[in-house]
């Protein structure tokens, strides 16, 4: 969903009243999936960008490393999934409702699109990183842009504005989603980060 517009998902989103096995569609949703209204042509370049099950090109040393945390094929984010499971925390789905639909392999299919700390060999650090790390951004005096995608599920993770540094902003983009250029936001967007470049001294 962080590679297509919202009206491209939206209509996946199930409501009150809806039929369980909406629930399940969304659930088992994932990056092959293909979504209202998108050509082939779009989809085709979602894939290329989306490569989430690649092998990743690490030196043998961080793959015997990763390896013997106990992952068992090394992919290229697993740097972030560790990452996650020891800092960030992850989500998870309750599906206790729809057990009834889903075979065993569907089950496996869920539990395993979670991050699971166990997986990796490493513990979460219930939020301790993150809790150093606002508490560092509002002492910092760096000068830092964070960019947001109005149409990424990750714009929801965004950094709250009480915990932002006294020489840090935010810059959001209209029509931004996960793989965006900057040659395809708008002129005022553009503007807004070059301006913000040049103030620091950056001859663009």
């Amino acid at each position: 969903m962080s590679y297509v517009t919202y009206e491209r998902w939206e209509p996946m989103i199930p409501q009150t009243g809806d039929k369980a096995e909406k629930f399940l569609d969304f659930i088992l949703a994932n990056d092959k999936t293909k979504y209202n209204g998108e050509t082939q042509g779009e989809y085709d370049r979602r894939m290329y960008y989306v490569k989430d099950l690649e092998p990743a090109s690490y030196s043998s040393e961080t793959s015997s490393n990763l390896a013997r945390r106990g992952a068992s094929a090394v992919t290229r984010d697993d740097p972030y999934y560790v990452q996650v499971c020891i800092e960030l925390g992850s989500y998870g789905y309750v599906t206790t409702w729809v057990d009834d639909l889903l075979t065993a392999e569907e089950k496996k299919k869920i539990l395993d699109s979670g991050f699971n700390p166990s997986t990796y060999g490493v513990t979460y650090d219930n939020g301790k990183f993150i809790k150093e790390f606002f508490e560092g951004m509002k002492k910092s005096t760096c000068h830092m842009k964070f960019v947001y995608g109005m149409q990424d599920p990750w714009t929801g993770g965004q950094i709250p504005d009480d915990k932002m540094g006294p020489n840090s902003s935010k810059l959001f983009i209209s029509h931004g989603k996960h793989d965006d250029f900057i040659y395809q936001w708008n002129a005022s967007e553009r503007n807004d980060l070059f301006q913000w470049l040049a103030g620091l001294g950056f001859d663009l």
